[in-house]
């Protein structure tokens, strides 16, 4: 993502980093709207990530109001945060990876989050949609961003390259796209218009 684009859309509000701070993010801002996405640490991951959004009552804005970055963890544990994150906010959706071990997440959270759980599976034209629609959020100035070190350095880190037809986003060797990953997932409940069918119906059906 140009780096211009990114600092034109970061703001200096409050965000919350955990759970005390997210309780106390809630108090002062309780009538919005709020939407997880999360990308869980995998084979050859560091770090899990929880990215939350925004939908202000009063004006509509789009903010992060959460970023979660913690060392790799088992499912067990990633899944009682998010069901506890949705104990403090009631979330009107949870968006997580359901490739890999993200499978295993989503079918912890299904009986908690029914209806409201949707497992997005990875695909060249998955996370081209995802990140098109967080890039056209940034373009018209409708998602304001927070200035963490770690989300802006994998933002603006992130490449592109044509594989065959199609156009592949991807961190470079060493890097990490965590942090961008759940940004984008959490955003798609706000997508202007739902350009794919996700590849798996909201997760929880039974």
């Amino acid at each position: 993502f140009p780096t211009e684009l990114i600092q034109s859309n970061i703001s200096n509000h409050v965000y919350a980093t955990d759970i005390a701070s997210a309780k106390q993010y809630l108090q002062n801002n309780p009538k919005n709207e709020y939407v997880l996405g999360c990308d869980p640490a995998g084979p050859g991951k560091d770090d899990s990530a929880i990215v939350i959004v925004e939908k202000r009552f009063d004006n509509s804005e789009l903010r992060v109001c959460l970023v979660w970055h913690y060392k790799q963890s088992t499912q067990t544990d990633t899944a009682q945060r998010i069901l506890t994150l949705d104990n403090i906010f009631r979330f009107k959706k949870v968006y997580c990876d359901y490739t890999g071990l993200g499978i295993g997440l989503v079918d912890l959270l299904r009986a908690d989050l029914v209806g409201r759980l949707e497992g997005i599976s990875f695909t060249i034209d998955t996370k081209m949609d995802m990140y098109s629609n967080l890039k056209l959020l940034l373009e018209k100035g409708a998602l304001k961003l927070v200035d963490h070190k770690k989300l802006i350095f994998q933002l603006v880190d992130l490449r592109y390259e044509l594989s065959g037809s199609k156009t592949k986003i991807h961190h470079p060797d060493r890097g990490f796209d965590d942090l961008p990953t759940s940004l984008s997932l959490s955003c798609l409940y706000f997508r202007p218009t739902i350009k794919y069918k996700p590849l798996l119906a909201t997760m929880g059906r039974h």
